[in-house]
């Protein structure tokens, strides 16, 4: 009974043996997958045949690849189309029969060629030449012996080279062999006649140049080409998911602008300060308010009625007019006594007013004070009230207000304009930041005012006036990347020996601030990190271990490993089943259980 062995498309022939040395059974029987190429070598034949001979077992091909069948003849390995048949069938074949000849010395090569003998040439007849070639007469072509002289060659070639081509390929060496042959008798013949007929036309004579340069180049080329996309064309991506246990950390943790890089004793990491400058400009109301408008004037006649004696006025006593406009007077003036007075029955009956004119000026600004004709006024004195009255209407009093700026305006714009800066610009700010990969609350950013300039001057008369100011936004954040490379240092140093954190880039990362002060450029952070832990493997030496070798036998390597809970292989191209052999061309990736 036969061991039946189905082999892998790709399985090595150092496997294949050691399965054959630990068969029980005295005859081996390899199954031949169809697209292997194991077989189609007459070198790995004899290291089969050789391996099994060694520990006195017999082997057998199940193929129906010719070029398998023709090579196991020639070493006496017997091939069967299925299964079936080899199991119980006798494995002993005689090995085809090669001449003594060649078995005694299979390192000759007989070269065999064809000698031109022109000695006997007609002589007495004429030569004719061409411009294209020599003509020999008919006598003396006819006349031409062809013995066949054999010269032996002796080469070092490695006689499993030549039993290694197939009979196709034998038959057309054999061709090229012939060909080459013909080309060297024709050669010879043409070099006989020159030297018989003169050096002058042989010339003339067309010989064709060899391809065998071309055709090494060619074979070098091709052979280049394949190294070099072996090598650099291919590669390939390794994820094993590792068997994983839970981790929760929350530590706190100090940023500083000042701190170059993480300090693990402190727990201070590095802190960044993103600034952005613009110039911006914004109108403002004005709020100053001034009366501009001018007092009216005229003259009023003030009549003494109460007193025979002068009564003295003096400037800025007041005229007040029946609806309350208040004049004063311009200059003192002294008002004449009664004259003419009558009594009787101990009272005043008639009299004649003392009268003064006199000039007077509203109060205050504006038209409500240009009073009319025959108004009527009262002129308070030491004697008593005095009447008056215009003999023509007052004129000269506008109403004007005007808009002005003023100093409480221009001490309050430096709030708006920061305000709007904020709101024109934190949009910019905050993608800065996430372009430098830098994390910052809006809530901290600080806006300074470095100057600014105005269009209108304290007391300018202006209903608004622009501002022109120099502004910088600026807030203080850090690295998520810098703080989670914080928290893996701080929780590596707490794992055991032979542990490691496991796709840290992927763990949960938390965090609050808890202090921040602008102006130092520092703050301080609560932290909680839930990362997963797992067996210590190192990416560089699983690497080393899969450079060169067959997809089945790195996945066997990586799934051996402890800790390992699955694994996948990926190749770029897709088709390939060979590890890269440049180990920059592998990358291995490790990912926990979900």
């Amino acid at each position: 009974m036969n061991k039946i062995f189905y082999l892998e498309s790709d399985e090595e022939i150092t496997k294949v043996i050691n399965r054959i040395r630990q068969s029980e059974e005295d005859g081996a029987v390899l199954v031949i997958p169809r697209n292997s190429t194991l077989t189609q070598s007459v070198i790995n034949l004899k290291l089969l045949k050789r391996g099994a001979e060694e520990h006195k077992k017999m082997i057998g091909l199940v193929t129906t690849d010719r070029v398998t069948k023709n090579l196991a003849d020639q070493l006496g390995v017997k091939v069967f189309s299925k299964v079936s048949e080899a199991e119980k069938a006798m494995l002993i074949v005689e090995a085809v029969k090669i001449p003594a000849k060649l078995a005694d010395d299979a390192d000759l090569r007989v070269n065999t060629y064809k000698k031109y003998d022109l000695s006997g040439l007609n002589k007495d007849e004429p030569l004719t030449e061409s411009d294209d070639d020599i003509k020999l007469s008919k006598k003396s072509l006819e006349d031409v012996a062809e013995p066949e002289i054999s010269s032996v060659e002796h080469q070092e070639e490695n006689i499993d080279e030549v039993e290694e081509q197939g009979p196709d390929q034998k038959e057309s060496d054999d061709k090229a062999a012939d060909e080459s042959k013909n080309e060297d008798d024709d050669m010879k013949l043409r070099s006989e006649k020159g030297r018989l007929f003169g050096n002058n036309h042989s010339k003339h004579i067309k010989t064709g140049g060899s391809r065998k340069p071309l055709a090494i180049l060619a074979a070098v080329t091709i052979i280049v080409l394949l190294v070099v996309v072996c090598l650099f064309l291919p590669s390939a991506k390794a994820s094993l998911v590792l068997k994983t246990a839970d981790l929760d950390k929350t530590a706190s943790i100090n940023v500083d602008k000042s701190q170059k890089t993480f300090d693990l004793t402190s727990g201070t990491m590095p802190g960044t300060v993103v600034k952005l400058e613009k110039s911006i400009s914004k109108s403002f109301a004005s709020t100053g308010q001034k009366d501009a408008g001018t007092k009216a004037t005229g003259t009023v006649t003030i009549s003494n009625g109460v007193s025979s004696g002068a009564i003295p006025l003096s400037a800025g006593t007041k005229v007040t007019s029946a609806d309350g406009a208040v004049f004063t007077i311009d200059t003192g003036v002294m008002i004449p006594g009664m004259t003419n007075v009558q009594i009787s029955g101990g009272k005043v009956t008639s009299y004649d007013a003392g009268t003064a004119d006199v000039a007077v000026t509203a109060s205050a600004n504006g038209d409500g004070y240009n009073l009319p004709i025959n108004t009527k006024f009262t002129v308070s004195s030491s004697a008593g009230v005095l009447t008056a009255a215009n003999k023509a209407a007052f004129a000269g009093g506008v109403t004007k207000n005007i808009t002005f700026v003023s100093q409480e305006d221009l001490d309050n714009v430096g709030q708006a304009i920061s305000d709007q800066a904020l709101a024109d610009n934190k949009a910019e700010l905050l993608g800065n930041a996430e372009k430098a990969s830098v994390v910052i609350d809006e809530k901290n950013i600080t806006i300074n005012v470095i100057s600014t300039t105005t269009d209108k001057n304290v007391n300018d008369e202006a209903e608004s006036f622009a501002v022109t100011a120099a502004i910088k936004l600026s807030a203080f954040g850090f690295s998520e990347k810098d703080l989670r490379a914080a928290m893996e240092k701080i929780v590596e140093k707490d794992l055991k020996s032979g542990e490691m954190l496991v796709n840290p880039e992927g763990s949960d990362l938390t965090y609050k601030t808890t202090a921040y002060n602008s102006d130092a450029g520092t703050m301080k952070l609560d932290v909680n990190f839930k990362a997963k832990t797992g067996t210590k493997i190192s990416a560089d030496t699983l690497i080393k271990g899969m450079v060169g070798k067959s997809a089945t036998s790195a996945q066997n390597y990586l799934e051996s490993q402890n800790g390992v809970a699955s694994v996948s292989i990926g190749f770029i191209p897709k088709f390939w089943r060979v590890m890269p052999f440049m180990s920059n061309r592998i990358d291995v990736k490790f990912d926990y259980q979900k």
